[in-house]
């Protein structure tokens, strides 16, 4: 004869049915497939946010490169957009999903007076973009 546990059930009754197990990998599915996209995205735009602010960084520290150093500073963008630096130091990758344009051209060079060439970057993920601008006359980086 079988053995009865406290809530009154038979011992061999125990355990959960492959029904149950299937209707909880399926809501954790359908879960995992409305959030994963949205975490993509979020995690691309954060990838984008530190970029930028590492190249806004940069392009302030040239700057003030040139004005200390009282020589000319030029920060240029690699032809693939993958990567910038200063023309004198290393390059400084970007991160995979992001990509980095120019304009007008591909490098700002700081004078010594705090002026610049002054141009546009771009940094740009599928989802969205970020604008680095530099004014010719100052020299002030801005991001918008």
């Amino acid at each position: 004869m079988s053995q009865t546990n406290i809530y009154g059930r038979y011992e061999r009754d125990a355990g959960t049915t492959l029904i149950e197990v299937l209707v909880v990998v399926a809501v954790t599915a359908l879960i995992g497939g409305i959030a994963f996209p949205r975490l993509q995205q979020n995690l691309g735009t954060l990838a984008l946010r530190q970029a930028a602010s590492a190249l806004e960084a940069n392009l302030r520290i040239a700057r003030a490169e040139a004005l200390r150093s009282g020589g000319r500073v030029v920060v240029a963008m690699a032809p693939d957009g993958r990567s910038y630096g200063w023309l004198t130091g290393s390059q400084t990758a970007v991160p995979g999903a992001v990509h980095l344009n120019a304009n007008p051209n591909r490098s700002i060079e700081f004078y010594p007076d705090g002026t610049s060439t002054g141009g546009h970057f771009v940094m740009a993920t599928a989802y969205r973009s970020i604008g680095i601008s530099i004014d010719s006359f100052t020299g002030i980086v801005t991001v918008q």
